[in-house]
């Protein structure tokens, strides 16, 4: 609750939670259903006049109960006309077909060419998303669940084709990829690690967190952190960022005065996809080196 509150207050439009991962539900049924009731409670809580969010739930809700699901359903359905904030709950169909197109694109191109297939994968998704509620209106909830299936059954499907038969690789998994760049400060590595592991209280904790943001950072970390600020500067600096701000606060007053709200809706939804499926591009040349099924889970 807080988390949302600060967020509104810091006028930021969408806010994206990631309630649960896949793996939890190999817990133990207690487990289980105790994070069931803790998400249904989140869920719930956010429904209440104390928020003015929408909020909207995307991800494989069938892997829920079914009084779990409804009550998740009843309490996102109260929020459709509350203003403000729009709160997407794990949407990763975009982050599944990048982490398939950057596996794809790193093994035939290099890298770099794995970060590029990472984007388009997600470009790819986002497409898919943009034409169903953009052009078609299909409720976002909707696309979204529908767009999880569909990428999830395209990169099993992709990988088997291309990646069965490979040395290293499978039917569910890719070869080792090639690594991006890395970046060191110079200077710093040696000297953060000998204080590390003297094992001074708080000093060698805050050490290694210094020696982890200066040792081995992956550009693609740096281009994270870019894109991000650009985000902002467009968003808050520029025309483009206004119109396409109004586009989503008040789409009637924007149109009044010339803007084209549904180009501005396509162009974010792509742009949306395009960073999402570099996310995922992330997962797979970073995180694990490698495509693997099941892996934003």
């Amino acid at each position: 609750g807080e988390l949302v509150r600060w967020s509104a207050e810091m006028d930021i439009d969408v806010l994206t939670i990631y309630l649960l991962s896949t793996e939890n539900l190999q817990r133990t049924t207690e487990e289980v259903e105790l994070l069931f009731d803790i998400i249904s409670g989140v869920i719930e809580d956010l429904a209440t006049e104390d928020y003015t969010c929408r909020v909207r739930l995307v991800g494989h809700l069938e892997l829920l109960p079914e009084d779990v699901a409804k009550r998740m359903r009843d309490s996102a359905a109260t929020t459709d006309e509350k203003p403000g904030l729009t709160v997407n709950i794990g949407l990763e169909g975009m982050m599944v077909l990048g982490t398939f197109g950057a596996a794809f694109g790193a093994l035939h191109g290099g890298p770099w060419a794995g970060v590029l297939g990472a984007i388009l994968g997600g470009l790819v998704g986002g497409l898919v998303h943009a034409v169903a509620t953009v052009t078609f209106g299909v409720d976002h909830i909707v696309s979204g669940v529908a767009l999880n299936i569909l990428a999830v059954g395209a990169a099993s499907y992709l990988a088997a084709r291309f990646f069965s038969g490979t040395a290293g690789g499978g039917a569910t998994q890719s070869p080792p990829l090639p690594q991006l760049p890395t970046l060191t400060v110079p200077g710093l590595s040696a000297p953060l690690l000998s204080l590390e592991q003297k094992g001074v209280f708080l000093v060698s904790d805050l050490a290694a967190i210094l020696r982890a943001l200066t040792t081995g950072v992956s550009v693609l970390t740096l281009l994270g952190l870019l894109i991000f600020v650009a985000t902002w500067w467009i968003l808050w600096r520029t025309p483009f960022g206004l119109r396409l701000r109004s586009c989503g606060e008040a789409p009637a007053a924007a149109e009044s005065v010339g803007v084209n709200v549904y180009l501005h809706k396509f162009v974010a939804v792509l742009v949306s996809g395009g960073l999402a499926g570099l996310a995922g591009g992330f997962l797979a040349m970073v995180a694990a080196n490698q495509f693997k099924e099941g892996q934003t889970g």
